[in-house]
Formats: structure tokens, sequence, C-alpha cells
């Protein structure tokens, strides 16, 4: 509910500026308002008093305001420049009405007591979530939501964090009001019409101690009264690495041995034996043969230009098979080979209904995605049909069956050998 009465307020008497305080219903300064004028770019916020002050570009007997602040009802209102005005906001009680599931039923959120967080998927959905962790990062208090970065995009969930040492900490899943023990994976996000979290002791008076780290129940899509609605959602994307650091190219890597081998010597030893970490065929001023048998037990009195670049490799400490590589030619880029770009593919397609005997809702749920990781692949099909049958005025019959096939078994690359 929002209140307006004609009050005391600030104006220039040029008509140029136009100035006002918002209040509380108790009378209370609101601050933090945003202030906007319709049609326009031009806003503000008010000050710790209430106050905001716009400036006018163009002179103009009327404007259209908006007025917007968490946890109050907004409101657009048409003033008259150069009027006092004096605005009141009432605090929103929308969602106190919201229907919640407790676990045992559903109540309204004003007659919960426990700590319960409500996620509404309907707004999400344009965010094209890959997984019921998509719908809850950073929707949900009181979660910690590990980011998956697999092109299965699962990942870990806690309530409230780790509460133990070495028993397992996950939170107790329950779908439709039966305790899930698949993977969320199995579950299309797009199905999902609410999710709760029982986070509290409270959840363990109805599911026991298998609550103690929470619980999320899930309610699933109905079919709504009218006409049957066919929805299909399609989502086409690419995916690749990014802020991945440059690793050494081959001569990059010869130039950091040499000045590694280089800086772990002697001056002395370095003076007694010049250019010695330098490659055979750049020499300045030092004979190859010298050179060559800076190492040797017995000097010899030729040499091949193969031993030399052997010799020269071995003293930077390559191992044998860089030192083959490196005589073949054989130079290997193992970041273009270990990531990739991705190709995502997510196709869904759900019908619905319900009239006065029979409420039903079939989907069917396609996903083929790649991840950056070179072999990284995961497929799945997934389709879920909740339906209900009303027999008599005190029977109704109905099942809630969801069928999932996934296909996990590409080998992806060890990318972190590359490290090693």
């Amino acid at each position: 509910m929002l209140l307006l009465s004609t009050g005391i307020v600030y104006s220039q008497g040029t008509g140029k500026e136009l100035m006002g305080t918002v209040k509380t219903n108790d009378g209370r300064f609101l601050e933090k308002v945003t202030v906007l004028m319709k049609g326009t770019s031009m806003g503000t916020v008010t000050d710790s008093y209430g106050r905001f002050s716009l400036k006018l570009q163009r002179s103009t007997a009327k404007v259209t305001l908006t007025f917007t602040h968490t946890g109050y009802l907004s409101k657009e209102l048409e003033v008259e420049v150069g009027k006092k005005i004096e605005i009141t906001l009432s605090e929103s009680t929308e969602n106190l009405d919201e229907v919640v599931v407790i676990g045992y039923g559903t109540a309204k959120r004003k007659d919960v007591t426990g700590a319960i967080v409500s996620v509404q998927t309907e707004k999400l959905e344009k965010e094209a979530p890959r997984s019921v962790q998509d719908l809850l990062r950073g929707n949900a208090a009181g979660l910690v939501i590990g980011q998956g970065n697999s092109a299965k995009g699962d990942a870990d969930l806690l309530v409230r964090g780790k509460g133990t040492l070495k028993a397992g900490s996950s939170p107790l899943n329950v779908v439709d009001g039966v305790i899930f023990d698949g993977t969320f994976a199995d579950i299309n996000p797009n199905d999902i019409q609410s999710i709760d979290i029982l986070k509290d002791a409270s959840a363990t008076a109805v599911y026991g101690a298998k609550a103690a780290n929470g619980v999320i129940l899930i309610t699933t899509k109905r079919g709504k009264k009218g006409k049957p609605s066919i929805t299909f959602n399609g989502n086409f994307g690419m995916v690749e690495n990014a802020g991945m650091p440059a690793v050494m190219n081959a001569d990059e890597f010869l130039k950091y041995r040499y000045d590694f081998e280089v800086g772990r010597r002697t001056e002395d030893y370095l003076k007694a034996h010049p250019e010695m970490f330098v490659d055979p065929r750049l020499l300045n001023g030092t004979n190859q043969l010298d050179w060559y048998n800076y190492d040797q037990k017995t000097p010899v009195t030729n040499v091949t230009e193969d031993q030399l670049i052997r010799s020269w490799l071995s003293r930077l400490e390559l191992k044998t098979p860089e030192i083959e590589n490196y005589m073949n030619n054989k130079i290997t880029d193992w970041q273009d080979l270990v990531f990739q770009k991705g190709i995502q593919q997510d196709y869904a397609v759900a019908v619905s209904n319900s009239n006065e005997v029979s409420n039903y809702y079939l989907s069917l749920n396609h996903v083929d995605r790649e991840g950056i990781i070179s072999g990284n692949r995961f497929r799945n099909f997934r389709t879920r049909l909740n339906l209900e049958t009303k027999i008599t005025p005190y029977l109704k019959v109905g099942a809630n069956t969801n069928f999932a096939v996934r296909n996990e078994g590409f080998l992806a690359a060890d990318w972190r050998s590359e490290e090693r």
C-alpha cells in the first residue's frame, strides 16, 4: 500500500528542479529510495533524511516519477513541477502470503517460524540453467554451492557449510514428497516449479537423522487449467577456457633452462667454461670442439653437429624423450591439444493441461554438452510424467515418474598433468 499526501518539500521557484521527501508509514525518513523519471534515464536516490532532488533538462508542467525500495511497494506518480510533495511508502506484505513447502505439507510464509528459503523458478528459466545447482546458486541464502566446470555442470551443495569432519555433509533431497536417492543430473531444471530449503533442526522432526544437514524440497510442475500448453526451450552455446596463463614455447623453454643453469653456477665456473650453455651453433669466440670437450673425460678430436646439439640439451638437463623430440622437430602445444572450444546443446519440450478430473505434465529433454577439456562430454536424455486423475470426489490416483539415461563414459584429458 502506498499513501501520498501534500506536505513539506523544497522546490526552487524556477521550476527546473524537483525536490521531495520520502517517509515510511510511521513517519521515519526512508533512505536509498530509487527515484526515476519515467521515459528518461534521469534518476536519483534519497539521502539519510529521505530527501531527493532532480534537475529537469527542459521546462515542463508535470512529470511522472517512480519510487522503488526493497521491502516496499513501488509506485508510479504524476507530480506537478514546482509543488511541494511528500511521499509515504508502506511495507510490502506480498511475500508473507507466499506458500512454502515445510516437509509435512504447505504453509504461508507468515505462519512459518523455521529457517526456510524458497526459490520460485519461473523467472530463472530465462537464465538457461544447466542443473538444479544453477537454479540455487546466488538465489538461496545459507547455501554453499561449488562451481561446476565440467560438461555435466554438477557441483557440491552444502546447507550452512560443512558440519562434520568425517561423515557426509550433503543435505537430504526430496522430490514431490519422496526421498530422492539419485543425482540432480537426472532432473531437468525446466521441470521444477519451486525449491524450498529447510535449514534448521525442525527438518529432523519429519525426515529423521537423514535431515541433519538440511533438506532440499523440490516440487515439479503440474498442468494448469485452460487450453493445453506446449512449451519448447532450446539453448545452443559454446564454451572455452578463459584467463589461462600463457605457456612457454620451445625457444622460450630453452631460454628458461639456459637462465636456470647459468644462475646456479659460480662466476669462476662460467669463466673457466665460456658459453657452456649456449647453443653450439651460435657460439661467439669459442671453438665447437673445445666447447664439446668441457664435460668429456677423454677429449675428442672431432665431433658431429648431432653430438654437439645433444651435449647442449643434456647440459640444460632435458630428459631423453625431450631431447629426441627436439632432434626430430616434434614440438607439441599441450594447451592446444588439451583444451577445446566446446559446443553445448539443450532442448526440452513439455505438454501440460488440467481440467476438473485430470491433470498431466509430460516433458522430454535432450542434453549434449562438451566441456573445455578435450574428451569431456556429457549426454543425457530425461523425461518426466506427472499424472493425476480424480476418480471420485474423495479419491485421486496419480503417479510422478522420472526417467533418465546418462552417458558419462567419455575419456577426458588429464589436463593437470600439464602442471607436472
